[in-house]
């Protein structure tokens, strides 16, 4: 354009801004928006919009609202467009209180905010267990004339089931219904899976049944997580007949569902049913992952199997499928369990050098074995190769960040 004496203005340098924006390509984004305004071209609401929904995808929130701030300057008003994207940014990057903070501005300025606002800051409340300030934000979303839709539902109710708050959830879900909000496989999953969380298996059994008897379709989601409830709540039977009336209700097991069941028949005490099963799943067309693998390697490990779990570990690195933190820590419990300490301090070196971080249990249980083996040392070698041992478990300690042990060793 300018070979050709041809200057862009404002809609050419917005509509590049944009597409780049799109493409997730933030940072040459911000170059020609600084170029533009270096010329002198004040960027117009398109501009402004697009750059700041860029720079929160980015997780750049800060600089998003300094921009947001800096608009007047341009004689720009920020829109409901660009405080949903900011607050947005700042509920999924933790910043909860700076969203509300953002809200209360975005109000008081007379700007309205739309169902999607008020639906990411309530399912960020929710999320994060404030569920005083999310039932604030749903009632004023009433008051505002904004309909919560089924997305808004699924995360109040999701939240009342996370804090254990399975009536209020409940009753949620038939307002819902009355209020003529469709509920969809999402909201039907949430609620046997809370309700299964509390121990409420024959409630969340006794919603499933109601749910197919009305006619209304059940998918995967909400078969895995009543199986699981049941197997959870040692019903072997239900959950085998569950599994099986799969294919009369129309729905085919996919590697989730076969997961859940390999891993409800491994801590049922059905160990060779859940290996001739996880056999068959390539007869299938069906490929383990990593969460069923794990789940079958921490079957073989809780039976003192550990060896023929870490064979597994093998087949499945050889498939293409690498192991991860969870699996890790599991096989390493399962050497240790066995007083095969040298095969968890190898796995444990191994963890540490693929950048994992092993779970605290772990690396307390391994440190007081070592503990109780030095103990018993009688040899400079076996003295040596212990403190050796010790100090690899200690320095991988500080390196711990989340605890992602699954509830590998319990029921």
């Amino acid at each position: 354009m300018v070979n050709w004496n041809c200057s862009p203005n404002v809609i050419t340098y917005s509509t590049l801004i944009q597409g780049l924006c799109m493409q997730e390509m933030v940072g040459p984004a911000v170059e020609l928006f600084e170029k533009m305004t270096e010329q002198g071209i004040q960027p117009n609401a398109v501009t402004c919009g697009s750059i700041i929904c860029g720079l929160c995808r980015n997780g750049e929130v800060d600089l998003a609202l300094e921009l947001q701030r800096m608009m007047r300057k341009w004689n720009r008003s920020p829109n409901v467009v660009t405080y949903t994207s900011v607050i947005h940014g700042f509920c999924n990057t933790g910043k909860l209180n700076q969203a509300m903070e953002l809200f209360v501005e975005m109000y008081s300025r007379g700007i309205s905010p739309n169902t999607v606002t008020l639906t990411v800051l309530l399912d960020s409340l929710c999320k994060d267990g404030r569920m005083k300030d999310a039932c604030h934000v749903f009632e004023w979303m009433t008051k505002l004339g904004k309909e919560p839709d089924v997305v808004t539902y699924n995360s109040m109710i999701n939240g009342f089931c996370k804090n254990y708050r399975l009536d209020e959830a409940i009753q949620l879900f038939y307002k819902m219904e009355q209020n003529g909000i469709k509920a969809n496989q999402v909201t039907y999953s949430t609620l046997i899976a809370g309700l299964c969380r509390v121990g409420k298996v024959s409630t969340a059994g006794r919603l499933f049944d109601e749910i197919k008897s009305s006619g209304q379709p059940l998918g995967l989601i909400a078969y895995g997580a009543l199986l699981d409830g049941l197997f959870k709540n040692h019903e072997f039977g239900k959950a085998i007949e569950l599994f099986d009336s799969l294919e009369d209700n129309g729905c085919e097991a996919d590697i989730c569902m076969y997961t859940i069941l390999i891993d409800g028949l491994c801590k049922s005490g059905k160990l060779e049913y859940a290996r001739k099963l996880f056999c068959e799943l390539h007869n299938k067309g069906l490929v383990p992952n990593v969460k069923t693998y794990t789940v079958m390697i921490n079957g073989l490990c809780r039976k003192g199997m550990s060896f023929e779990a870490e064979k597994l570990i093998a087949e499945m690195e050889s498939n293409g499928c690498l192991p991860n933190a969870i699996t890790y820590n599991t096989i390493i419990l399962g050497f240790i369990h066995e007083q095969e300490v040298d095969k968890a301090i190898q796995f444990l070196h191994e963890m540490r050098e693929r950048e994992h971080v092993p779970d605290t249990a772990v690396t307390s249980l391994l440190k007081n074995t070592l503990r109780v083996l030095a103990a018993r040392c009688y040899t400079s070698s076996q003295r040596y190769w212990i403190g050796y041992a010790i100090e690899l478990v200690v320095y991988t300690v500080p390196q711990v960040k989340v605890h992602i042990m699954m509830e590998t060793w319990s029921h």
